[in-house]
């Protein structure tokens, strides 16, 4: 009884933050990678909004040491792109400047370019995590010979191919009363449209799908005798996961950065774990390498780097580690559904044509989530430049 009373006392907790400073949010980092190189600029958020707002119409550059200025525009909110390609070179400083719509300036602290560290290899290896759970995991090796680089930031991309699995050669299509081809099947009619069956004319059975690493992931090399990394988890994909079902591609990048960035990345990531979000211990702020020119009472979000780069791309199919087993189930259940109203369901992309006999259903079936038919739900029905089969 003393358990239920207690059970029946929780109730919901509404957080909200009393004081609040909308600080600028700088993500910035440039490579030794010949490109159009990237800044991000957006705003802190309060705890229970959703996502953060765009710093917008900015005027953002970088300054070298020897007095040449690399020119950034915007090419959405928010994200500013360099006006022309260009890699970090040795031996030089840069200096991030950024002045806000507002008329405020902010300035970073000189980054220079790390040592060059290689990834060795990249490689995927049938496992089971500290958690039980069966999977993938994608392990690299790297290593630099000179032993000065030491700390480490990674990101991946991975692409999967997606293929629905009740793809039909047909698709409802609406057309005008006055326009229904002679002959023509139809499912639904109101006063002015009817609902009819068509070959489909474009590519919705074979997807690429993408998705890329959300999480900090970062390592040390400095308590070790050589700058070697071996067997170093990037990434685990759980064996259920129906990203694996046909076959799987990522792409790892290697950061090398300074111990400055790493402490602060460092912070980050703690502050970002689940479990510190109620903690005893809320620090609040911590301070980047990027100042505003007005005030130093000024808080500012980010940290702006230099990083020599090394990338590596993997391919495999999931019968190269589960032959003949259970393959993952699809991204949704796919039941056949008869909709209230399936002109409107069809009109707003929610279902598409699934043929009942096919499957030895009832005929009034006819309707099937629109991402078991049409993968263009889940991915690109182009396939992407790199891919390999």
């Amino acid at each position: 009884m003393v358990i239920l009373s207690l059970a029946g006392c929780i109730e919901p907790f509404d957080a909200t933050i009393e004081e609040f400073e909308s600080a600028l949010v700088i993500d910035a980092f440039i490579t030794d990678e010949l490109k159009d190189q990237q800044i991000v600029l957006s705003r802190a958020y309060r705890f229970e909004q959703d996502s953060a707002a765009a710093e917008t119409n900015a005027q953002v550059k970088i300054v070298t040491n020897d007095n040449r200025t690399l020119n950034f525009s915007e090419v959405s909110p928010g994200k500013y792109m360099s006006d022309a390609p260009f890699k970090a070179e040795p031996n030089t400083a840069y200096t991030l400047s950024v002045q806000t719509n507002n008329g405020r300036s902010y300035t970073s602290n000189p980054a220079q370019l790390q040592s060059e560290a290689k990834i060795d290899s990249v490689y995927a290896v049938r496992t089971t995590n500290e958690f039980g759970e069966e999977g993938m995991a994608i392990f690299l090796d790297s290593f630099d010979p000179s032993g000065t680089s030491r700390f480490y930031r990674f990101e991946y991309e991975e692409t999967y191919r997606v293929i629905a699995p009740r793809w039909n050669p047909m698709e409802f299509k609406i057309v005008n009363n006055n326009n229904v081809p002679a002959g023509a099947i139809t499912h639904a009619i109101t006063d002015t449209e009817t609902l009819i069956r068509v070959p489909r004319t474009e590519e919705a059975r074979v997807c690429y799908g993408s998705d890329h690493s959300r999480n900090i992931i970062i390592t040390r090399t400095d308590d070790s005798e050589e700058d070697r990394l071996v067997r170093f988890n990037v990434h685990f994909i759980n064996r259920n996961n129906y990203i694996l079902t046909h076959r799987y591609s990522i792409l790892v990048r290697q950061f090398t950065m300074s111990e400055k960035a790493y402490n602060y990345y460092e912070t980050l990531k703690e502050l970002s774990s689940l479990e510190s979000v109620f903690s005893e211990n809320q620090p609040g702020y911590f301070e980047g390498n990027v100042f505003s020119d007005l005030s130093q009472a000024e808080h500012v979000l980010g940290y702006f780097d230099v990083s020599s780069i090394s990338e590596k791309r993997i391919f495999f199919d999931y019968e190269d580690f589960f032959h003949n087993e259970r393959k993952p189930s699809y991204a949704i259940p796919c039941k056949p559904i008869k909709p209230l109203t399936l002109m409107e369901s069809v009109r707003l992309g929610h279902v598409t044509y699934n043929d009942p006999s096919a499957y030895g259903e009832e005929p009034e079936f006819i309707a099937i989530e629109r991402a078991c038919g049409d993968c263009r739900v889940l991915g690109s029905n182009v396939a992407p430049s790199f891919w390999v089969d």
